[in-house]
């Protein structure tokens, strides 16, 4: 189910429980578990160990989460019964990152190098440089249609010596190897419940007055309470039936109705990227998910700007905004 889909289901409930705890609670709860799996069992390997290993995920998990709160009931279970609810792939022990450039400081170290040219003489960069740039920028920008701008580089003038400011801005870069959870993939629906009645209908339809939820809720934060199929007085969810894995399901599935998949799949593209513009062959080999699970998404990327595309067939490359090299 996408996160638009769940956003409906849930808006659709109109609860009268604010479930706000229970959200950041289980977040929280959810965000030391999975830091815990992971160093316990984190599995980092370089390219071929990962090509000798295939598509094997590190833990797969399926359970049906029943979370009780206020008298109403969420239960999340996966929205297609053939595939696992989580699925979490190994993580990269040589993934290739690009230290990060301050370019503000770099763009003034060279500001002022020109300045320092002309002897000191500021009339030419203020005047005609740092017009002509900023005019160049103004040709460049576009507004999506959530109202954001963002610089289309492909509307930006092509340098002259091409070659040699290729060569310039490369010798920047500096890069390091490090260490890569895998991202987890989610095949999840939520129920929601359905509203309690208000006080007034309450009144108006029995004779004893029933309780009303909000205000439990309001005084009594502690009476937000996560159970499973048996009932529990403690927090806990039901362990994977399908693998017999227990490890990661108890923490990844309580906070899995505020993950979308499509935010999980669009964080291993932009980790992919990094700070380069890649083709769609490099792309294939450093993204550890099948093509079909993340190439929709790249596309739909495009489309929202959250990622630029130059040039057409084997030429054509893919990277984030602000990446000039």
């Amino acid at each position: 189910m996408t996160k638009k889909n769940m956003t409906k289901e849930f808006e659709e409930a109109k609860l009268n429980t604010d479930p706000m705890v229970m959200f950041y609670a289980l977040k929280a709860f959810a965000e030391i578990g999975i830091d815990g799996f992971q160093d316990e069992h984190g599995l980092y390997l370089n390219k071929a160990e990962r090509q000798a290993r295939g598509k094997q995920p590190l833990k797969t998990g399926d359970a049906e989460i029943k979370i009780e709160m206020g008298g109403g009931v969420f239960t999340i279970k996966a929205d297609d019964p053939d595939l696992p609810m989580v699925s979490i792939p190994v993580g990269l022990s040589d993934k290739v990152t690009t230290a990060t450039i301050p370019w503000q400081k770099i763009a003034g170290v060279l500001f002022q190098e020109l300045i320092s040219v002309f002897g000191g003489d500021t009339e030419y960069a203020m005047t005609t440089v740092k017009d002509r740039i900023n005019a160049y920028i103004d040709r460049g920008i576009e507004e999506t249609d959530e109202g954001r701008l963002k610089i289309n580089q492909s509307k930006l003038p092509e340098v002259r010596n091409a070659d040699e400011v290729a060569l310039f801005l490369n010798s920047l870069k500096r890069q390091f190897k490090s260490k890569s959870r895998g991202t987890p993939v989610l095949n999840l629906s939520v129920e929601c419940p359905t509203a309690q009645p208000t006080e007034e209908e309450q009144k108006n339809t029995h004779p004893v007055p029933q309780t009303d939820y909000n205000t439990v809720f309001a005084d009594s934060p502690s009476n937000t309470e996560v159970t499973t199929r048996e009932a529990s007085p403690s927090v806990s969810v039901s362990p994977p039936v399908a693998s017999g894995e227990t490890e990661v399901a108890s923490v990844v599935n309580a906070t899995s109705t505020l993950i979308s998949r499509r935010e999980q799949v669009a964080a291993t593209v932009k980790e992919a990227l990094g700070d380069e513009k890649r083709t769609i062959g490099y792309l294939k080999k450093a993204i550890y998910l099948d093509e079909e699970a993340w190439r929709p998404i790249l596309e739909s990327m495009i489309t929202t700007g959250e990622v630029c595309k130059e040039g057409e067939r084997r030429s054509c490359r893919y990277f984030l905004p602000g990446v000039i090299a």
